[in-house]
Formats: C-alpha cells, sequence, structure tokens
C-alpha cells in the first residue's frame, strides 16, 4: 500500500505477524510524507480480524468498518490543536485511563498522537507514567515532525521508525499507473528476439484485461 515507504511498513507488518509488537512507537520525519496516514493504516492492521495476515487490514470485518466509520472502540487519535497547559495535561491524564482499559473489539487499544512535539513540555512529561507502566495490549504512537523537540527522557522509551523524503526515482515509480508500466514492458520486448515475443504473447493473452 505504501510503496514509497515499503521498507517501513514490511516492518510493522512483521512486528505484527511475529507477535513483537511495541507498547511505544515514534513516527519521525519532515512534515507532509504521510507519517499519520500510515501510523492510522497500522492501526487498522492490528485490529483486523481476518484470518488470513495477507489480507490484512481487509476493510470487510467488523472491526475494520468501525474503523472506516471512525468509531472504533478501541482506537483514539488526538490530534494537535491550540490548547493550553492545563488542558494537554488533562488529555495526556485521558489518554492514560483509556489505554489502561481492556480492548473492546480489537486486540489492542491503539492511540495516535500527531505532531506530538506541539504539546508544552509539562504535558509531555505527563505522558512519561503511560509510557513507564505500559499496561496490557496497547499501542501508542507519537508523530512527529520535529522529534528534536520531545523531551529526551520520551524518546528513549519509543521505538522510533524514520521516513525520509522520497528519492525523485522513487516518486517516479511510485506514480507510474499500471497502464505506463505495461507500455515500459511492451517497450522491452522490442529488444527481444522472435522467439521472446511468442512466449511473452502467449503470456499476455491470458490477462484479459491486457488485450
Amino acid at each position: 500500500m505504501f510503496s514509497i515507504y515499503d521498507k517501513q511498513w514490511k516492518f510493522l507488518m512483521k512486528s505484527v505477524y511475529l507477535d513483537k509488537v511495541s507498547h511505544a512507537y515514534l513516527f519521525s520525519g519532515k512534515a507532509l510524507l504521510g507519517k499519520k496516514e500510515i501510523a492510522q493504516e497500522f492501526a487498522w492492521l492490528l485490529n483486523c480480524q481476518s484470518e488470513n495476515f495477507d489480507e490484512k487490514p481487509c476493510r470487510k470485518c467488523s472491526s475494520c468498518q468501525e474503523m472506516e466509520k471512525n468509531c472504533h472502540p478501541d482506537f483514539l487519535l488526538i490530534e494537535s490543536t491550540d490548547k493550553t497547559e492545563e488542558t494537554e495535561i488533562n488529555l495526556i491524564r485521558y489518554l492514560g485511563n483509556w489505554l489502561s482499559l481492556k480492548p473492546g473489539l480489537g486486540k489492542f487499544k491503539v492511540a495516535i498522537i500527531d505532531q506530538f512535539q506541539a504539546f508544552s513540555f509539562p504535558a509531555q512529561s505527563a505522558l512519561l507514567k503511560t509510557l513507564e507502566e505500559p499496561r496490557g495490549q496497547t499501542v501508542l504512537i507519537l508523530v512527529s515532525d520535529y522529534p528534536e523537540l520531545l523531551v529526551p527522557t520520551i524518546i528513549s522509551r519509543l521505538q522510533e521508525i524514520k521516513f525520509h523524503p522520497p528519492s525523485n526515482e522513487e516518486i517516479v515509480d511510485f506514480l507510474l499507473t499500471k497502464e505506463e508500466r505495461r507500455i515500459e514492458r511492451f517497450a522491452e520486448l522490442l529488444n527481444q528476439d522472435l522467439f521472446f515475443w511468442f512466449r511473452e504473447i502467449e503470456v499476455l493473452t491470458k490477462e484479459s484485461d491486457t488485450l
């Protein structure tokens, strides 16, 4: 799904497959790289009920459907807005209480805090207790464009996954449509011999949508 960040996504999938999911992650990198979107997709993956792992997130099970409707009881998204320091601290305390509850529909209680560096230092420090004493099946994901603004003791308790701007070649490859890839495939055939052509045509005729 995220071909530009295939390495990061495969790492997250492997952690779920091997049942080695961390209690807390830091998705760090420059703005507009899709960190929050990948964090949300990870939440879908964690609680998908499909028995076939390769299909996760299936978007068909009851858990996926509740995520689609933005009303999953085990998912919480906190986005940075203009809040007072007291409000931020109360929000962090609410998060800690919410994470202490057992999952209702999914396997994990999953919370995402977007742009956590925007929270005040007292509010960040209030999160330490939750990080130091994780309870049960909980996953907390902090998303930050500027991880250097986070309290160092918080970073030390997170598994950081870094996102870097893709190269021009990666962007071009990502934007290529299925049809454009087929055109490239046909262009490559021009340099092949007749025997290769007949063998390739035999393959192509079996792909009805290519005809």
